[in-house]
């Protein structure tokens, strides 16, 4: 089975955040992901096709569903949980994101709210 990722890119994301279009579920949403050296942390934004801000400045967890507690209909019924398949890495670091830690796009299970 192939899991799907966010496609976040990595070159200079120190610098200026990546920022790109996703379709899920028939919904079109842009991601802005940026690294935070401050807080030592990963965040995004996630807006409508139209640039409208659904999420701002939320930090991206190991483990945690980016998309969890937003009950916005513009937003697909979807998980989007940075994780390692491999089970190697445990949080999210600046050298391990998008190597072994990638946030996967999962379908929400029955029962799953």
């Amino acid at each position: 089975m192939r899991l799907e990722y966010l496609p976040i890119n990595r070159t200079n994301i120190e610098y200026r955040p990546d920022r790109f279009a996703v379709n899920m579920a028939g919904a079109v949403l842009i991601f802005k992901v940026s690294w935070n050296p401050v807080a030592h942390g990963f965040f995004f934004d996630l807006l409508t096709r139209d640039g409208e801000p659904i999420i701002e400045g939320r930090k991206l967890v190991y483990g945690q569903d980016m998309l969890d507690n937003i009950s916005d209909d513009r937003v697909p019924e979807k998980r989007i949980i940075p994780f390692d398949p491999s089970s190697h890495a445990k949080e999210i670091a600046f050298d391990n994101f998008m190597r072994s830690v990638k946030p996967y796009i999962l379908d929400l299970l029955e029962g799953d709210e």
